[in-house]
């Protein structure tokens, strides 16, 4: 977030380490704790729970990273729709630059016409797992369009909006000039050339 976006947040993150599954749910501040989470965040407590075998595996270092971004953003503003926290989660641990399934995901997605409204991802995403795939790729792919139009400086001048108390459809339109609504139209325009089926 500092070298990105040149915000640091307040305070001292506290990362829990639970080894095994008995332990990392005991050390939760608060619960239940789902049962395929290997992290999790708290941001207003300004906390990560890792499960710490999670670590060792190939992406354990990104979920780490993925979890501290989450508990950024809530230390430097405040009610993010949930379609952006987990867009730029993925968009600064580069989870899924490069990654073949979430492109199948999201070709299948603009063939079918199941790409979902970000207006319906603003407060959870969607109980099935196709469409739950379909939320995170297209939560990654928006923020990723977002940053080509508009650049690091503006999703920082997003980020001090949010911290001055502004609720996020206004602070979006401080920060780029424009509404969710409108970038979201341009997004979904260039869609079935971005992600065309071979």
């Amino acid at each position: 977030m500092q070298g990105v976006l040149g915000r640091d947040w307040p305070g001292t993150t506290e990362i829990r380490l639970g080894m095994g599954r008995e332990e990392f749910e005991a050390l939760a501040p608060e619960g239940p704790v789902p049962s395929w989470a290997v992290g999790l965040a708290w941001p207003e407590l300004n906390v990560v729970l890792m499960e710490a075998h999670s670590l060792v595996k190939a992406d354990g270092q990104k979920t780490l990273r993925h979890e501290l971004v989450h508990v950024a953003l809530g230390r430097l503003g405040k009610d993010w729709p949930r379609w952006f926290q987990e867009g730029v989660a993925q968009h600064m641990t580069q989870e899924r630059r490069y990654d073949l399934a979430s492109y199948a995901t999201l070709v299948r997605a603009v063939r079918t016409d199941r790409i979902i409204r970000f207006d319906d991802l603003t407060s959870r995403f969607p109980d099935t797992p196709t469409d739950v795939e379909v939320a995170y790729a297209q939560s990654a792919a928006f923020v990723a369009f977002l940053f080509e139009r508009h650049g690091t400086a503006q999703f920082g001048e997003l980020l001090d909006a949010s911290a001055e108390g502004a609720i996020f459809p206004t602070a979006f339109a401080r920060a780029f000039r424009t509404s969710v609504g409108l970038e979201e139209a341009a997004f979904r325009a260039q869609l079935p050339e971005r992600y065309p089926l071979w």
